[in-house]
């Protein structure tokens, strides 16, 4: 409040503000510093000081020596008496109050003084001017006594001839002024009117452009947009056809070298499936119906085969290769391989039982697996094919041949890894290539 009354008093020079607003502001202030104890005396002052200008130059006297004796007593008061003070103080106090007052008396005796001194100055200024339009209407008058009638009437006629040509002249003058403030105006009308004409068509000219540019722009951004997005799409397609012929390892590492190395796995389970009588099979149906049928139960073994974590190695006609602990090494391959095996063989029981209703041609596999070291690679450069090698792959598929239908024939390496999770019956040796005879066992 303090600081929008001194602004406002800075502003009243200018005409903004009346004077009666800003004393009603530095009052204001000060009711509120009173209903708070008058803590801040430096700002109670400085609301005082401002009302004492205003007071002095609207001549307010009374008013003045209120506020002088109100500063003088905030300056004068001390600490507030405890009850064991003389009263002495406050007599002071009341000594200084009457002394300010008397001051404040004073001061305002000597504004009336000064204002009594210019009041007699304008009046002896005053009848000074008023004794020489005295002289000058007397001399005038004896001028007019000293002519003739004759001559009073010439001199009258010549004033009003006079009048009216300064009247005729005085009209042609305002009449010609009139003419050039219109032309002015009219000019001026035109230049305005043109150069807002002007300025719209800029206006709208640039408009358009900006229009025009946004849209082009519009236009371009969403046609790069749908660009990317076939982009990404095709990526995409691409990188999912990748993973769906090799590993996700191994087709990283094609894309980011090129190529791949050639890695041995030293524990990898493989597992060999074989439909029985296919033969015979193919030979009863169309080629459309024994695509579609092989599609269906691959399909079912490529589901069983990633719930389980394997990886699926490739398809040769009726027969399937998977295996696990590879490309990444997993040491308990060998229970997810006879797992995945025992869902295969569920799952082809369960066709049957459909196919056997609908009368249609069963189908029956046998199971053969064996664990041991594998090379792993991918061979081709047109078409890439991941493939494993080694006696591990020839054993595995030994043991399907060697199977019986709907059984699960595995080795006796196998057997010594999965023989705490699963129930198997032993069924005696069975020759291998380079390996003599191995032992087989049935999982049950």
């Amino acid at each position: 409040l303090n600081r929008k009354a001194r602004a406002m008093v800075k502003m009243d020079k200018k005409g903004f503000f009346g004077k009666d607003k800003a004393i009603a502001v530095f009052k204001n202030s000060l009711t509120l510093l009173e209903s708070k104890g008058n803590k801040n005396t430096a700002l109670v002052l400085d609301n005082l000081e401002g009302l004492k200008q205003i007071f002095a130059k609207n001549n307010n006297y009374k008013d003045v020596a209120e506020i002088d004796a109100r500063i003088n007593l905030i300056r004068g008061v001390a600490p507030a008496l405890s009850k064991n003070q003389a009263p002495a103080n406050v007599m002071t106090e009341n000594k200084k109050l009457l002394q300010s007052e008397v001051m404040a008396l004073q001061l305002q005796n000597q504004l009336l003084q000064q204002q009594n001194q210019v009041s007699n100055n304008q009046q002896l200024q005053l009848i000074k001017t008023s004794q020489n339009l005295s002289k000058t209407l007397e001399n005038k008058e004896f001028a007019i006594a000293a002519m003739t009638e004759t001559q009073l009437k010439s001199e009258l006629m010549f004033m009003e001839q006079n009048k009216m040509v300064d009247s005729l002249a005085n009209f042609g003058q305002l009449s010609q002024m009139e003419l050039a403030n219109k032309e002015i105006a009219l000019k001026e009308e035109k230049a305005t009117r043109n150069l807002s004409l002007a300025i719209g068509a800029i206006v709208l000219l640039s408009a358009i452009v900006l229009l025009v540019a946004f849209f082009r722009q519009r236009f371009f951004t969403r046609l790069l947009e749908e660009k990317n997005k076939l982009i990404k799409e095709e990526k995409e397609r691409g990188e999912n056809l990748l993973l769906n012929i090799l590993p996700s390892l191994v087709a990283a590492e094609l894309k980011s070298k090129g190529f791949t190395e050639a890695r041995q796995y030293d524990n990898v389970s493989v597992l060999f499936t074989d439909f029985v009588n296919f033969s015979s099979i193919a030979e009863q149906l169309t080629a459309r119906e024994l695509v579609y049928e092989l599609d269906y139960c691959f399909r079912a073994f490529d589901e069983i085969v990633h719930r389980n974590g394997l990886e699926k190695i490739k398809t040769i006609g009726d027969a399937y290769m998977c295996a696990g602990g590879l490309p990444e090494p997993n040491a308990f391959n060998a229970p997810n391989v006879v797992r995945a095996a025992l869902e295969m063989r569920h799952f082809l029981e369960t066709w049957n039982v459909e196919r056997r209703k609908n009368k249609q041609l069963e189908f029956h596999a046998r199971f053969g697996i064996h664990s041991g070291a594998v090379v792993a690679g991918v061979v081709g450069s047109k078409k890439f094919a991941f493939d494993i090698w080694g006696d591990t792959v020839n054993i595995a598929a030994r043991m399907e041949a060697g199977s019986d239908t709907d059984k699960i024939n595995i080795s006796g390496d196998t057997y010594l890894l999965v023989k705490n999770d699963f129930s198997c019956v032993y069924r005696g040796k069975i020759a291998a290539k380079n390996k003599g005879e191995i032992d087989m066992y049935f999982v049950e």
